[in-house]
């Protein structure tokens, strides 16, 4: 069970962290 939710929080972070690296760069 925690591990799911850390897989998804993780997976949310990563898609957050693409979509706004292109517009800070």
């Amino acid at each position: 069970m925690s591990n799911r939710r850390n897989f998804i929080q993780q997976t949310l972070l990563g898609a957050t962290g693409a979509a706004i690296l292109p517009l800070v760069g």
